[in-house]
């Protein structure tokens, strides 16, 4: 029966880390090319690739992520054929830093994110949940506004809502 068998975990622990352990060598690093890659790799674009590659951005990437509501969608935004003063109509109030949205009198949510747009009169906006960790620069709702319509697309979801501007 081996020994890490017959002990328990945190005596094996202790036993590990307790070993002595030799120097390691620092390791030799160079700018040198061995002979045998010289000439396999070059920073030339190659002729059938020339012109394929732009470092434009596109239109819809134009803008950064931040916490600023763009004022044509800052405000309060009911559900389609919803009354916006009708307490359990379901709205969707954008501000600066994310927007809450209210299913009920009772049931009220929270969403922090941040906004991306190519300029204040954007139809198009982007708008990405706060995470601890950002693993993607991809939106999470794409926000379509067109006159007193705001259109609540969820990319993910494959979801559309429509909802109408109060006042």
């Amino acid at each position: 029966m081996p020994l890490s068998a017959r002990l328990p975990r945190f005596l094996l622990a202790a036993l590990l880390l307790a070993l002595p352990t030799a120097p390691v060598a620092a390791a030799q690093w160079t700018d040198d090319v061995p002979a045998r890659l010289a000439g396999t790799w070059t920073d030339q674009v190659p002729a059938r690739l020339a012109g394929t590659w732009t470092d434009q951005v596109p239109a819809r990437l134009a803008g950064t992520w931040t916490d600023q509501v763009p004022a044509r969608l800052a405000g309060t935004w009911a559900e389609e054929g919803a009354d916006c003063d009708d307490p359990d109509s379901r709205l969707l109030i954008f501000s600066d830093g994310g927007y809450r949205w209210r299913l009920s009198v009772t049931k009220w949510g929270l969403a922090r994110g941040q906004y991306r747009y190519p300029n204040s009169q954007a139809r198009r906006i982007e708008f990405r949940l706060r995470r601890f960790f950002q693993t993607s620069d991809a939106a999470d709702y794409i926000l379509i506004l067109d006159g007193a319509d705001l259109k609540k697309v969820n990319p993910s979801g494959r979801t559309t809502k429509v909802y109408r501007r109060c006042r």
